[in-house]
């Protein structure tokens, strides 16, 4: 009797480790199953479920036929100009959040003490040496001064202005501005890294790089790497100091006889984008000890 329990035990055991591996081997095999019968069962209905939009096409078909030449020439252009029209608006959506971005980064802009600022839209471009120079739609009645610096952002970073450029001329309403590409462009500047001082466009005789800026003037003694940041001084009255202008991109050692061995000369990589500037921050200066303009 024992003995015959045994073995229905047994049995049972080998039924339930069987029913076990067929369970395994269903849940594995499920998602191929299901991706067979996916197949055929596409494969099979796709005429009978395709039938009723293939129709409805042959119909729309068909109806053009209806129309003479005249009549689909006159609705393919009005629908040119529908979809030039809303290509234009697509366009000028996007610019208007660009410019919103350029807006937001000015208006966040901090403080620095002793000066005022004043958001600027560009309304005009020389178009002969537009990166050269621009004109902005804020003037004298707004309280810019000549001389004033010109920022914009570095990819919109509100934290990180950079050097654009420089009041030239002021009228009323408006003001000329020189941009930091310009050979007119002179200013003091200051390589971080090594404290190394030099002037920009000041050497007539260096030679010139389209969209370069020439430093001239720096020190033999110190050395200089290409990516070393070049900034503003301060020394001039209206410009703040610590404002990035560009990096390094090369030094120019003296190699002959005729050369000035006191000094290096370079070339700064400006760190702004003049295509893609619409809006400008002028900080001007309001502290004390400045002389009144005429």
């Amino acid at each position: 009797m024992a003995w015959i329990k045994g073995k229905s035990f047994i049995k049972i055991s080998y039924l339930l480790i069987l029913a076990a591996l067929i369970a395994v081997v269903a849940a594995a095999g499920f998602d191929t199953l299901r991706t067979v019968a996916f197949r055929i069962s596409s494969g099979f209905f796709y005429p009978y479920l395709s039938l009723p939009a293939s129709g409805k096409y042959e119909i729309a078909d068909r109806s053009l036929l209806l129309h003479s030449r005249n009549e689909l020439a006159a609705a393919l252009e009005k629908q040119q100009k529908v979809n030039r029209a809303l290509s234009a608006k697509a366009a000028v959506v996007a610019e208007l959040a660009v410019e919103n971005e350029e807006l937001r980064s000015l208006l966040k802009l901090k403080a620095r003490p002793n000066y005022s600022y004043i958001a600027a839209e560009i309304i005009l471009r020389d178009p002969v040496n537009w990166q050269e120079g621009f004109v902005i739609g804020k003037g004298k009645a707004e309280g810019v001064k000549k001389g004033t610096p010109v920022l914009c952002f570095s990819n919109g970073d509100s934290n990180h202005p950079i050097m654009a450029g420089i009041v030239k001329n002021v009228s009323n309403h408006s003001a000329q501005v020189t941009s930091v590409i310009s050979p007119h462009f002179r200013i003091s500047a200051y390589l971080t890294g090594n404290k190394a001082y030099g002037f920009l466009n000041v050497d007539e005789q260096q030679r010139r790089e389209p969209g370069k800026i020439n430093i001239s003037y720096l020190p033999v003694a110190h050395k200089y790497k290409t990516g070393q940041r070049c900034v503003t001084t301060g020394f001039e009255r209206k410009i703040p100091a610590g404002i990035d202008i560009g990096k390094v991109s090369e030094i120019i050692t003296p190699d002959t006889v005729f050369d000035n061995n006191l000094y290096k000369t370079g070339m700064i990589e400006p760190m702004v984008n003049l295509e893609s500037i619409h809006f400008v921050l002028l900080p001007v200066f309001t502290g004390k000890g400045q002389k009144k303009e005429r």
